[in-house]
């Protein structure tokens, strides 16, 4: 992806490609059933193998605060790695092409090491591009589904020095939509409205050059 604009957006002929990790939505979108929270999961491993240690140490009578230290070192070394490594980032890959006139949504989610392509999990949507109703910007504000439990994760979060920025708050986002007469697909969001109105421009004049079929 694009560090300066959080897509990749590729046009080859009668072919436009648009790669992005960013495409959080509202729960009931088509491809989430909720937003896909990589730091929630990362909190709930680390937090366990801390605990864990904790427990170890209990268990043998082991005693000193130098084992909270190592607790909370584990905690603070394992966070990143997971966010990295463990949970990685979901990928949504859409292709238009004018040619074929289909229209392909590729959502891929990496599990473990990239190296190991056998372990992403991969849904694919398929649409005809006859049945594209239009393309537009929309505003979406997600809501914590359960603000009591974000709480409770920013705390333990903060008491390791790790504090999520945002964790818990509504989110804003700006988003590409895809609209078909039963669905609407989010393809891009970003909390900037500059990025998706960049990209909508960017499709909407590929779909202009479009010839009537």
């Amino acid at each position: 992806m694009d560090d300066e604009t959080g897509y990749r957006l590729e046009i080859r002929g009668d072919i436009l490609r648009v790669e992005t990790g960013s495409f959080k939505t509202r729960k009931g979108s088509v491809l989430h059933g909720g937003v896909y929270n990589r730091e929630l999961a990362s909190v709930f491993v680390s937090g366990c193998v801390a605990m864990a240690w904790l427990m170890l140490v209990a268990s043998l009578h082991w005693s000193g605060y130098i084992h909270f230290v190592i607790s909370a070192i584990v905690f603070m070394l394992l966070y990143p790695l997971c966010r990295a490594y463990v949970f990685k980032e979901s990928v949504l890959e859409t292709i238009i092409d004018r040619k074929e006139r289909i229209i392909l949504l590729n959502h891929t989610k990496a599990i473990g090491r990239q190296e190991r392509p056998a372990a992403n999990k991969k849904k694919t949507i398929k649409r005809q591009l006859d049945d594209l109703r239009g393309i537009r910007l929309d505003h979406v504000a997600t809501q914590p589904h359960n603000p009591d439990g974000a709480a409770f994760v920013q705390k333990i979060a903060s008491q390791h020095g790790m504090p999520i920025p945002g964790f818990g708050q509504t989110e804003h986002y700006y988003a590409v939509v895809l609209s078909f007469d039963a669905e609407q697909l989010v393809i891009f969001s970003s909390a900037e409205r500059a990025e998706p109105e960049a990209l909508l421009a960017e499709i909407e004049g590929f779909l202009q050059q479009t010839p009537p079929h």
